[in-house]
């Protein structure tokens, strides 16, 4: 709340909106204690005997673009590793371009996304399928391939979002990429069918078991339709 609103408010106004404040804290708090409690038994379970094996992401610099160009392929590749005729990515421009404007979705290919002078902010997780590649910018959840899901906690602490995904890395569990949305969580990119799949049925059969078993860490439902999208790496913030 502003200062310049609060003063509009009468005591009464302000003692309940610092009450709701408080409670919602509190909730947070309650909440991210349950998610830490979920992950310890989660460890016991699958490591039993301790030795969880460790991994470290390369940390580029954002200012230079061939490191620019390094992490966008690098993400590129591990999740579309062989190209394919005709493909197409559906990215948020940045900036203005071409007579765009910042945010508008565009599609390019991927010559043209891997080009560090491209400004786009975030990418869609799963290709136009073929057939599809005149929706262009427009593209529905209808017009993609659905190989891809993606998950993120608004709830677990930062700590706890990146001791998951270490956990569940060591267990095999197929999580693509990690990328830091530049808010509060991490943007996991979950493999739930193959490349090529547009069976929507086994798709939205694949991603209720994989949210079943993971909302009890705080994961958001709402993000796991095939066109979500998620913040492209090797982009600075504004």
């Amino acid at each position: 709340m502003s200062l310049e609103k609060s003063r509009d408010l009468t005591p009464e106004q302000i003692a309940a909106a610092t009450l709701k404040r408080e409670a919602a804290i509190a909730l947070a708090a309650k909440q991210s204690a349950a998610i830490s409690a979920n992950l310890a038994t989660l460890k016991q379970a699958l490591f039993p005997n301790g030795g969880i094996p460790d991994f470290k992401a390369p940390i580029l610099p954002q200012s230079d673009p061939e490191c620019v160009r390094q992490s966008r392929k690098l993400f590129v590749e591990t999740l579309w590793p062989v190209p394919v005729e005709g493909e197409e990515f559906i990215v948020s421009l940045e900036d203005q371009e071409n007579g765009g404007s910042p945010g508008w979705d565009v599609s390019r290919t991927r010559e043209k996304l891997l080009d560090p002078s491209g400004r786009f902010a975030f990418i869609k997780v799963n290709t136009l399928h073929r057939g599809r590649t005149g929706s262009r910018g427009g593209a529905t959840d209808a017009d993609s391939n659905m190989a891809y899901t993606l998950l993120e906690s608004d709830v677990a602490s930062q700590r706890d979002q990146m001791e998951l995904t270490r956990v569940m890395i060591a267990a095999g569990f197929p999580i693509k990429t990690v990328v830091f949305s530049g808010g509060k969580s991490f943007h996991w990119i979950v493999q739930v069918c193959a490349l090529n799949n547009t069976d929507k049925a086994l798709y939205k059969e694949r991603v209720g078991m994989l949210r079943k078993g993971l909302e009890a860490f705080g994961f958001d439902g709402s993000t796991c339709n095939p066109g979500r999208k998620t913040r492209l790496p090797g982009q600075q913030l504004a």
